[in-house]
């Protein structure tokens, strides 16, 4: 098998063993030789879809599959502990969640009658808010979705937090998956 060339180490012979490295995958033609490329038998994966299936199950997410309803909803109720203080929301009780688990894909909706008004998801025990996913009243009395991911620390539990002007007319929390 020939060598790779190195520059500057092989004064006066490096085209020579740079055509020689070369030919071991090249034919005369310029082309890839067919006994370079993969088999079906070698190939990691042929189909890009595959590929990325297998990225996504190899990371370790945990797809929660297709839940009949949100987790934690409050459709068309007062979501009574939304007082612009930070609860505790344990989500393996409430989803199944691994306590093993290394961060946490949500879906997050909300609807309020007041514009700018917020609700925000954190990492248990954390005390600063620059890391925070947040949905946000963009229009009044419209439903707002966003996903966001959450670190999860110490077991499956995770921080909210609803700003406390206007009313929040709906409010829901899905599982989507989790990360081991």
């Amino acid at each position: 098998m020939a060598t790779k060339p190195t520059p500057g180490g092989t004064d006066g012979t490096y085209g020579t063993e740079l055509n020689t490295f070369l030919d071991e995958s090249l034919a005369s033609d310029g082309k890839i030789k067919t006994e370079a490329l993969q088999t079906d038998a070698t190939a990691p994966v042929a189909d890009a879809a595959l590929a990325n299936k297998k990225y996504v199950d190899d990371s370790g997410f945990q797809d929660r599959g297709d839940p009949a309803s949100s987790d934690k909803s409050t459709w068309g109720v007062a979501f009574a502990d939304l007082d612009g203080t930070w609860k505790d929301l344990d989500l393996n009780a409430l989803a199944g969640v691994s306590t093993d688990a290394k961060s946490v894909l949500l879906l997050l909706q909300t609807q309020n009658n007041t514009l700018a008004e917020s609700f925000r998801i954190r990492e248990n025990g954390n005390s600063n808010e620059a890391n925070v996913g947040t949905v946000r009243t963009m229009v009044v009395n419209q439903l707002n979705s966003q996903d966001v991911v959450v670190t999860l620390g110490t077991g499956a539990v995770v921080e909210y937090n609803g700003s406390n002007g206007g009313t929040w007319s709906q409010v829901a929390l899905t599982v989507k998956g989790w990360w081991t």
